[in-house]
């Protein structure tokens, strides 16, 4: 029996071999680099991004805690003060500013003659008082992100009636009016005349 080598394929020096050439993986390398590089970038900007994210929710809640207490006090009767105050919490600083706010009141239309026209009650009281019921109410939070400050503000309005309340006090009616229309009005009470003959 003859044997004949025609089955297996002999590779010569010269001849076209089947593989990667150095150049070509070199390439291969340098194009999964630049990649990888990219993708490393855009990582990166997430994650700054996202950090920036937490610090203005963080900063933005701060803020609005800051606010309805401010407010939450308003409610329970005790105006704000007048002030201008700065602290720091963690990482960041809070400006809290309480100021009387220039209300101006337009004047009568032109062609109008204010002869005999009411005035507006709370004008009456501003004029009363001789300063401003309304005060302005500003928070600001901010905080450092590298080299640049940011802040997040929240702004609201307070009605302080203190200055005037002896002037409120005086215009409504006593207690003992209301007592005695509430017994003449009162439908429960059985009426007069309507008894046995």
């Amino acid at each position: 029996m003859q044997r004949t080598d025609s089955a297996v394929p002999r590779v010569f020096p010269g001849e076209h071999s089947r593989g990667f050439t150095l150049l070509e993986v070199l390439a291969a390398v340098a194009i999964l680099a630049i990649w990888y590089m990219v993708m490393a970038s855009i990582a990166t900007q997430g994650l700054r991004a996202e950090g920036e994210s937490q610090r203005r929710l963080r900063a933005s809640l701060l803020a609005d805690s800051i606010l309805v207490d401010l407010e939450s006090n308003q409610v329970l009767g005790a105006a704000p003060p007048v002030q201008s105050e700065e602290e720091v919490r963690g990482e960041f600083t809070v400006r809290t500013v309480v100021e009387p706010y220039s209300l101006e009141f337009p004047g009568p239309p032109a062609g109008v003659n204010p002869v005999g026209l009411p005035e507006p009650a709370l004008q009456k009281l501003v004029q009363a008082s001789g300063q401003s019921l309304i005060l302005e109410i500003r928070v600001e939070v901010a905080w450092w992100e590298g080299a640049t400050e940011r802040r997040v503000s929240r702004e609201s309005f307070a009605l302080d009636l203190s200055p005037v309340l002896s002037d409120l006090e005086a215009l409504a009616p006593e207690e003992n009016e209301f007592e005695e229309n509430d017994d003449a009005a009162d439908p429960s009470a059985p009426p007069e005349g309507d008894g046995e003959a």
